[in-house]
């Protein structure tokens, strides 16, 4: 029996992982490409999200009103995950804020994107909604919503055409 993985994605109000601050947290418990558990909330930042963040994610001030700041969800954050491996696009920003906390921070991390760009050099593009639709999974409707994108990560860790794939699908 294979040992089961966690996709973790994060929505922030910017890229810096120690001035911007954590909106969105999505896990993903899996294992042999079977989604066993999820993990999904809104965090309250503390701070007013900005427009441009709003516009990526649709995530407003409404949504996270009332929601837990972070510092009350890292110990089930970090019970949810233990110490299993970390998938994810890009999987170090994520990984940078949580560090920030002090968590997560001995888990292996896997990159789907890193794994993209060597196991498909000539994908078009690498982001997660190109790469789930040029493999033929899930169509990622709702991309910027951390739920929807840690089960996009999940299902491109296990997608079984890696190295099949050779050219992309015509336009």
């Amino acid at each position: 029996m294979h040992r089961e993985l966690i996709a973790l994605d994060l929505e922030t109000t910017g890229l810096d992982n120690y001035a911007d601050e954590i909106i969105q947290i999505g896990i993903v418990r899996f294992r042999e490409g079977e989604i066993l558990e999820t993990y999904n909330t809104f965090v309250d930042p503390g701070i007013p999200i900005p427009s441009n963040v709003t516009t990526l994610t649709g995530i407003t001030i409404d949504d996270v009103d009332g929601a837990p700041m972070i510092d009350d969800l890292l110990d089930e954050v970090v019970g949810f995950i233990g110490d299993a491996p970390v998938v994810g696009h890009r999987i170090n920003f994520d990984l940078g804020f949580m560090h920030r906390y002090q968590v997560i921070m001995d888990n292996p991390a896997i990159d789907t994107y890193e794994m993209a760009s060597v196991l498909l050099p000539k994908a078009p593009r690498y982001n997660l909604s190109a790469l789930t639709q040029q493999l033929g999974l899930q169509v990622l409707d709702n991309a910027h919503d951390a739920l929807a994108d840690a089960v996009a990560a999940a299902n491109l860790y296990w997608v079984p055409c890696w190295g099949v794939v050779a050219d992309p699908p015509p336009p």
